[in-house]
Formats: C-alpha cells, sequence, structure tokens
C-alpha cells in the first residue's frame, strides 16, 4: 500500500476530532455502571483512536470522576449516582481532553450526594443464601408549599380520617425470611388532643404497622414484615387512617415507602446490586464474565475486579457491590458535544442592560434592545445555557445566573444596571407533572411566613451583603418567543407613541369590597400622591354582578395606573372574582397598555404549572392588557404592603425620572425588614415587564 493511500485509510478509519467540540456533556438519568464506546466518541468529534481514551478527563459538577476503561479499551465506563440537584433529574457529566480549559466553575453549595450503606439486618434471621434488597416506592404528584423549608415539597398521595388507599407493589426473585418496612409520612394537621394522628399499614392482609403520634410534619413508620406475608410477583399494601381520635381534621400525605425483602442473587438486565451478607451467596443470570464494583459510603465507586467470573471473587461481608455482565451497562439519556462558540461569553467591556434567557426567547427581544440602545443604554443577551456551563457545570440552577450577574458587577467595565430574565417557571423544576415548556429559567425559591414556599427574583440582583436587590430587575416569564413578541411590541408602542409630556399621572384604585379596610388603604394610599394627579376610586359592593364590566372599561379609559387593594388569589381579584384571567383575555385597550399595580396576595405566583397567573394574562394580551405588572407570588398582610405601597408612590413621583424598574428597586430598598412579614413583602412583590420602561407622566 502506498504512503498515501495509507494516510488515506487512517483518516477514513479514524477521522481527525473536531476542533471546534472542546467537550461533551453526558445527560444520565437512572444510577449505575455507564458505557460509551469508542465508536460514539469519533462521531462526536471528540478523539480518533483508541490511546485517545486514556488522555480523557471525565468531571461532575467541575469534579474530577473516575472512569474505567473497558471491551479491550475500545469504550469507557464510569459510575454515575442520582442527580442530587433541585432542577434536574439528569445528572450531568463532561468529558474532555483536558477539562482544565474549560474554566467550569461550580462552587455554589450544593446538595451532598446521598451516603451508600448497609441495610440494617439486626433482627432478621433465615436469611441464608440470600441479600436485603430495597423497593423503593415514590411518585411526585402533589405540591405542598407549605411543607417545612428544606424538606421535600413534592408528595404522592393524600389520605384522611376516616379512609384508605392501597399500593400494588412487585418484589421479584423472592427469597425466604422477615422483611422491613419504612413510610415517610408529612401531616399536615395538629389538634389539641395528644396523639392526634393513627396510622395502620396492613401487607396482603397482614397487620406490619400500627403507630400513633403527635404534632404536624414529617413522620417515619417502620416495621417487620414476618415471613410469608410477601410473595412472589404480586402484593398489596393498605394504608388506613382509622380516624377514632376524635380528630376533625386528620390529614395526610404519602411521600415515600421503602420495604426491605429478602431477595435470591439473580441478575436483571445482566446486573446486579447488593449488599454481601457474609456467606451463602451463589451469583445467578449472568451471560458471562463480568466486572464488579463496590460502592463507597462516599456515593462513588470503584472497580475492584474487571473481565472475572463473579464465582472466584472473594466478596467482603456488609460491602456493597454493582456486578455488572457484558449486556448490562447502561446507556447515557444523551450527548452532546459542546462546541467553543456555544461555551464562550462574549460580554465586551459590559453593559448596563442585560437579558438573560434561553436562546430562541432572546432573538424576539433583538427590537426592544435597538431601541433602548438608541436610547444610549448599552445592551447585551447572553444565552442562560452558557452560564450553566461556565457557571454550573450544565446544570440548570439559579444560582449559576446569580454568580455570573455578580462576576459582571465586579469585573465589567460598563456595570448592570437592569436584568431582564427572560423564560417561564414553575414550582415543578423537575417536570413532574407539567412538560419541559414550564421550566425555560430556573427561579430562585424561598419560604415565607404564610405562603411558606415561593419564588423570588432578589436574589438575582444581590450584589452585596445586605439583604436588597441592587439591580432594576423585571421578568419576562414566556413559554413561547411569540409571547416574549407580544410584549415587546407593546412595550414599543407604549414608549413610542406616548413621549414624555407635562400631563398629569392618571390613576384609578380598585378596593374589594368584601372588608371596609381596603377601602381605607386605598384611601391612605391616594393621600400620598400630589394634589395635580387625577384619581379615581372604585369599591364595589360584594356581589356586584357589574363589577368585573366596570374594571374592564377603566382599563379602556386610558389611564396610566391601575392599583388593586382587596383579597387575590393566582388569577383572580377578590374572593367574588372581581377580575379574572377570562376578563383579561377579553380586554380592547390596544390604544394604551396601562401599568398594573397589585396589592393583594398570588397574583404574581408565575410558577404554577399549569394555572396562568393573572400577571401574565395581562402581559400577553396582544392588543391591550398591562405593559407592566407589579404583583406578588406569596400571601401577605395589608399591613406589610404598606410599606411598599408607600415608598412606591414616593419614587414615582420622585424628581429623578426614573424608569419603572428603578423606581420598584428604590421602593424595595426602603423597606425596613425589622418584621418577617415586611421582609417577604420586598421579596416576593415583583415587576413583570421591561424594567427601563419609561414612565410618560409628570413627576
Amino acid at each position: 500500500m502506498s504512503f498515501a493511500l495509507t494516510i488515506w485509510w487512517l483518516k477514513a478509519k479514524y477521522p481527525t476530532p473536531d476542533p471546534d467540540i472542546v467537550a461533551i456533556k453526558i445527560y444520565t438519568r437512572e444510577p449505575g455502571i455507564y458505557e460509551i464506546t469508542l465508536e460514539d466518541l469519533r462521531s462526536l468529534g471528540l478523539v480518533s483512536y483508541p490511546d485517545d481514551l486514556g488522555g480523557l478527563q471525565l468531571t461532575n459538577r467541575g469534579e474530577v470522576r473516575q472512569f474505567w476503561m473497558g471491551n479491550n479499551n475500545r469504550s469507557i465506563r464510569f459510575y454515575a449516582e442520582k442527580s442530587q440537584s433541585a432542577y434536574s433529574l439528569d445528572n450531568i457529566f463532561w468529558l474532555a481532553v483536558d477539562t482544565g480549559k474549560l474554566q467550569i466553575r461550580s462552587n455554589h453549595e450544593t446538595t451532598p450526594a446521598e451516603e451508600k450503606t448497609t441495610p440494617d439486618v439486626s433482627g432478621l434471621d433465615g436469611m441464608v443464601g440470600t441479600y436485603l434488597e430495597r423497593l423503593y416506592l415514590e411518585m411526585n404528584t402533589i405540591y405542598q408549599p407549605q411543607v417545612e423549608a428544606g424538606e421535600d415539597h413534592w408528595l404522592w398521595k393524600a389520605l384522611s380520617g376516616g379512609r384508605s388507599i392501597s399500593f400494588p407493589f412487585h418484589p421479584g426473585e423472592l427469597g425466604e425470611g422477615p422483611g422491613l418496612i419504612t413510610i415517610a409520612v408529612w401531616s399536615n394537621t395538629e389538634a389539641r388532643a395528644a396523639p392526634d394522628h393513627h396510622l395502620r399499614v396492613s401487607i396482603n392482609g397482614s397487620l406490619v404497622v400500627d403507630q400513633v403520634w403527635d404534632g404536624k410534619g414529617l413522620h417515619i413508620l417502620e416495621g417487620k414484615i414476618e415471613p410469608g406475608v410477601l410473595t412472589d410477583g404480586g402484593n398489596e399494601m393498605v394504608l388506613e387512617a382509622p380516624g377514632d381520635l376524635g380528630i376533625l381534621a386528620d390529614l395526610y400525605y404519602i411521600d415515600w415507602i421503602e420495604i426491605q425483602y429478602p431477595r435470591q442473587p439473580v441478575a436483571v438486565s445482566d446486573r446486579l446490586e447488593f449488599s454481601f451478607p457474609g456467606d451463602g451467596l451463589e451469583l445467578r443470570g449472568f451471560s458471562g464474565e463480568v466486572s464488579i464494583y463496590e460502592l463507597l459510603p462516599t456515593g462513588q465507586a470503584t472497580l475492584v475486579a474487571p473481565d472475572v467470573m463473579h464465582e472466584k471473587y472473594a466478596f467482603q461481608a456488609g460491602h456493597l457491590y454493582i456486578v455488572v455482565g457484558p449486556q448490562g451497562y447502561l446507556h447515557p439519556k444523551k450527548i452532546i458535544p459542546v462546541e467553543t462558540s456555544q461555551y464562550t461569553l462574549e460580554s465586551g467591556n459590559g453593559g448596563e442592560y442585560l437579558a438573560i434567557g434561553p436562546e430562541e426567547l432572546l432573538k424576539p427581544l433583538k427590537p426592544l434592545l435597538e431601541y433602548r440602545a438608541q436610547k444610549g443604554l448599552r445592551t447585551l443577551t447572553i444565552p442562560v445555557e452558557t452560564i450553566y456551563d461556565r457557571y454550573n457545570a450544565g446544570f440548570p440552577e439559579p444560582e449559576a445566573i446569580v454568580q455570573f450577574i455578580r462576576d459582571a458587577y465586579q469585573n465589567w467595565e460598563v456595570r448592570p444596571v437592569y436584568l431582564l430574565l427572560v423564560g417561564d417557571a414553575s414550582y415543578d423544576s423537575k417536570s413532574f407533572r407539567t412538560n419541559e415548556s414550564a421550566n425555560q429559567l430556573p427561579a430562585y425559591f424561598v419560604d415565607t411566613v404564610f405562603g411558606g414556599e415561593t419564588v423570588t427574583d432578589v436574589e438575582f440582583g444581590q450584589l452585596n451583603d445586605d439583604p436588597w436587590p441592587d439591580l432594576a430587575i423585571g421578568l419576562m416569564p414566556a413559554r413561547t418567543p411569540d409571547q416574549v413578541r407580544i410584549l415587546v411590541e407593546k412595550t414599543l408602542a407604549y414608549e413610542m407613541n406616548w413621549e414624555l409630556s407635562d400631563s398629569p399621572l392618571r390613576l384609578v384604585a380598585v378596593a374589594d369590597g368584601q372588608d371596609q379596610s381596603f377601602k381605607q388603604d386605598v384611601q391612605s394610599f391616594l393621600d400620598l400622591f400630589p394634589r395635580e394627579v387625577s384619581i379615581e376610586i372604585f369599591a364595589p359592593q360584594p356581589g356586584d354582578a357589574s363589577a368585573s364590566r366596570q374594571i374592564s372599561q377603566y382599563f379602556e379609559a386610558n389611564f396610566d395606573i391601575l392599583a388593586y387593594f382587596g383579597h387575590g388569589s393566582v388569577n383572580m381579584w377578590g374572593k367574588d372574582r372581581l377580575f379574572t384571567t377570562e376578563e383579561a383575555a377579553k380586554l380592547g385597550n390596544n390604544q394604551r397598555p396601562v401599568i398594573v399595580i397589585n396589592l393583594t396576595c398570588l397574583t404574581g405566583l408565575y410558577t404554577h404549572p399549569e394555572i396562568e397567573s393573572l400577571a401574565e394574562a395581562l402581559l400577553w394580551k396582544q392588543d391591550g392588557g398591562a405593559v407592566a405588572v407589579l404583583a406578588p407570588s406569596s400571601l401577605t398582610l395589608p399591613s406589610d404592603q404598606s410599606f411598599l405601597s408607600a415608598a412606591l408612590v414616593e419614587s414615582l413621583m420622585s424628581n429623578g425620572n426614573l424608569t419603572l424598574g428603578q423606581a420598584h428597586l428604590m421602593a424595595r430598598r426602603k423597606i425596613s425588614l425589622d418584621t418577617y412579614g415586611a421582609g417577604d413583602v420586598m421579596r416576593t412583590f415583583m415587576l413583570f415587564g421591561d424594567p427601563a420602561l419609561e414612565l410618560h407622566f409628570r413627576r
């Protein structure tokens, strides 16, 4: 073979790595031992020759992880644990020729990996020839914001006093001997009587747990499963709340169930994970030679025996192992090549106006950004995917955005003044019940006094050690590019069609008639404005069927600001539906969309995965609605809301010609945080819309 032909043959067989590929991202979902072949890595442009595999580096959250060569040095194998992220079901690994050059930062605190521990078999006899298997049952179907901070807010099933629920389960290769059951229950109620909770658990008709306890919160039920109770195959567990303690509100939420049972050591899909009991364990069901990995207490794994017959390996009592046959390796959920252009953050010398979001949602922002540039602001758009990669090893968590913004403020020559966050979020951040379109940009969650867990934007704009934000922040919680386009067009029309004039502010305030105090709150709010402000009050009586029609007319009457004081929920004002998302969809105030101020509860909870908030409905109304909305994501008291409303009047009427975002920022920073309630108001009353929106009325 000629030299030229040899070179051609080598290039055809071993294609040159793509110089634009800096790494690949590997997404895993199920914990276990994974394998990626040389052919896969070649097709992604990362390597050419088998010898190249040994020069790769594998990292997870910036930490170097061990991998092993397999299949005659034509594949790499590694252990992936379950994701510990609150925002991603996927664990994310990076594979590169030199990950040090990537300069991945992941320096925020994360939940430590779950320690691998040996099951407690004390008190369990008669398990010769078997090991103790863990069958973990959990579904995340019910969201409870009131669960204590730091605990799991996603629960499985609800159970009330006097009722029962059943759970089918299917253990396999059942051995002889007893088992254990553990159930995590969150009780939402508390009574004066003690104890105030009682649950019974039976399996196949045999009682295994009967416990009473006192107080609300998380409680762990435990019981022993006697030999002969379980059957190989279908089993039924019944949880019963007898309701025999005389408690009126007796309510439970099942979080998860774990059943430990003796199992025969038979491989499933050519792999087996077990804790070695010490003797009498003969592994079966493998297709050939196996590789044996030991799971360490740190949650990581180490290869202890490659390509051996399992009968010849001396397992150690109490150690955790994964044994994998030739066909037993897991495959990544997806593998994505990372190009240099995708990984590079181009910021120049910075900018005052910073927009962050998914790339497809940033594109429709272009007309607004060009207009802001004409007004003298240097604008920048940063795809959030790039921020995840550079600051958080690819994990879609809000801490990555926070760190990027703080770095920008400290290092850019032109510092950010305005921050626009583009993209919807939900409290179902792992998409248990909703699709991924509800989670375009991760939200930052906090615990509040009355509402439990909810969302805030403050953390994104905190640039020093004090609790107040330092940037004017606007939210654009869009799921689609079309929603971004609608708000951009309304914002441009608002500013271009009504230039700054000598016209005084025109304001209408709506007071919920369900409580007389709301009208008093309105009056106190309006008394703060100067005399030349044009003011109108609307205070309908409870049950007034014409109220929603009148409020719609106010939207269409060329007011600058419409403020509401009263009861509220996610998609409406008032207990008797004074104004709802349905009415917002019918508005026809395309001549002049207003600024809406909500002094109420929950109308800004844009993180509900299924219900559109009133704030969103007003933003996405194409030919009307609102150009900007100030709205809360939680429950707060009117007395605490007054700290914000008073400060907001002062900033709106200041002589500095502040933009709406700057006025909101100034008002937030004036709120004293002497009480938890006032702090919740500062954190949860957010601005929806462009923070650089100019206010076209005389100060």
